[in-house]
């Protein structure tokens, strides 16, 4: 671990571009101090998601892996999770302007 922001509640004022979680990904990624398109790849989980911030990620040069919220994928409809479970190991997924939606059978 290079760096961490532990949340203390939201600060009055502050406008989120891309929602808290993900402007607490960016600010850490400016810690690091590389230069974009080093080949870097930074995982999250899902509070930290969203299809803005992966497309931004993307635009920056930086690699992002994540699990994500139904709700915060909007440009990349996949098939719904009932939809998946028909059989054992299928999947359906979504790419749209350099971001990769995938959704597995988890069955």
């Amino acid at each position: 671990m290079y760096g961490f922001d532990i949340y203390t509640g939201k600060q009055a004022g502050t406008q989120y571009e891309f929602g808290l979680g993900g402007d607490v990904v960016l600010g850490l990624i400016e810690q690091i101090s590389v230069p974009p398109n080093a080949g870097h790849k930074v995982y999250f989980d899902n509070y930290f998601t969203s299809y803005h911030l992966l497309s931004h990620l993307r635009q920056l040069g930086y690699d992002a892996v994540s699990t994500v919220r139904d709700n915060r994928i909007a440009k990349c409809p996949v098939k719904s999770v009932s939809a998946t479970k028909e059989a054992r190991g299928s999947y359906d997924y979504r790419s749209i302007d350099e971001v990769l939606v995938v959704r597995t059978s988890m069955e």
